[in-house]
């Protein structure tokens, strides 16, 4: 243990560096035979990589160009990385590659400064590092995960705020004191045998990507004062099954939810419905047809299916 707590680290791993040694963080997450240690450095060039077997990577190791590792697939144990994906051009890209070479089973330890524990406001450009080409808070970093890495494919280990020794009075204006980062563990894990399903197909994305071009358009039109055609709306429902509700949701957050329904209701109101596919898929909609509670599964799907989360055509359309 004396020999972990001697070495010279980077600058914001050292504050915590006792603290992960004695509560078995290192032994637990970065006890493997190959580890990889990006941007290990942190301005310090006497800085060591973070445990003795690690390899250090900044940009002046042979074959890193600052996204790419010249590592092969499923060669580490663990890659650590702290206070290095806010200055990288590409996060998604760095992302995948951390993950590409890692182990199944091995772990990708990421912290990067707290936006409202270090930047302490709202947008670009940092106060304190010109560098920093975007601010993460716990919510912003995992999305960009989540885009980067196969859906499936890891389990979040550990996401939490390190806040150790954080100076709460020291003002906006001045250099945030203590800790002020988020800290994020990853374990890669095998894809499941049902992987494919987790995320849109490449068609199915394409039919995401041409409705959410088609909400912007109606978006900017309403803003400026334009009358929106419904019939044209009405047509473009029944020439693509819409995606669901969810989907389009998430893509225009700051719509308010009323307002996006009816934007979307012409086009609900035109959507083919795979009919034995919905009434496999909701056997309650059956009963209710048969009951004559509704007249089809199209006029359930019509009138209440679509915005509480149903899908208007089968899942491996949109999915497999």
């Amino acid at each position: 243990m004396n020999d972990l707590l001697d070495r010279h680290v980077g600058p914001e791993t050292r504050k915590t560096y006792r603290h992960r040694i004695e509560s078995g963080f290192v032994a637990i997450y970065l006890s493997g035979t190959a580890i990889l240690d990006i941007g290990y450095k942190g301005g310090d060039s006497r800085a060591q990589p973070i445990v003795p077997q690690a390899i250090g990577v900044d940009l002046d190791h042979p074959g890193y160009d600052g996204h790419n590792l010249p590592f092969q697939d499923g060669s580490q144990d663990a890659v650590h990385s702290s206070h290095c994906l806010e200055h990288i051009q590409d996060p998604r890209w760095a992302l995948s590659e951390w993950y590409r070479v890692l182990k199944e089973g091995g772990f990708l330890i990421v912290a990067v400064p707290h936006k409202w524990l270090y930047e302490r406001k709202s947008t670009i450009p940092s106060r304190f590092n010109v560098g920093h080409k975007r601010f993460y808070t716990p919510a912003s970093l995992m999305a960009e995960v989540e885009q980067a890495l196969p859906a499936g494919g890891f389990r979040v280990r550990i996401l939490r705020d390190n806040d150790q020794g954080f100076k709460e009075d020291v003002l906006p204006h001045l250099h945030a004191q203590g800790c002020y980062e988020i800290e994020l563990v990853l374990e890669k894990v095998k894809l499941p045998p049902y992987a494919s399903l987790l995320t849109p197909s490449p068609k199915a994305q394409a039919v995401v990507d041409t409705y959410a071009t088609f909400i912007r358009g109606l978006v900017q039109a309403r803003s400026a004062g334009k009358p929106i055609d419904v019939i044209t709306l009405e047509r473009f429902g029944s020439a693509l099954p819409i995606p669901p509700y969810a989907l389009l949701r998430e893509l225009f957050p700051k719509i308010p939810d009323k307002e996006f329904r009816q934007i979307l209701r012409p086009m609900v109101d035109t959507s083919v419905v795979d009919s034995d596919w919905y009434l496999t898929e909701y056997p309650i909609v059956r009963t209710m047809v048969e009951l004559g509670q509704k007249a089809s599964p199209g006029d359930h799907y019509r009138a209440d299916g679509y915005f509480q989360y149903f899908r208007p055509a089968p899942m491996s359309d949109l999915y497999g």
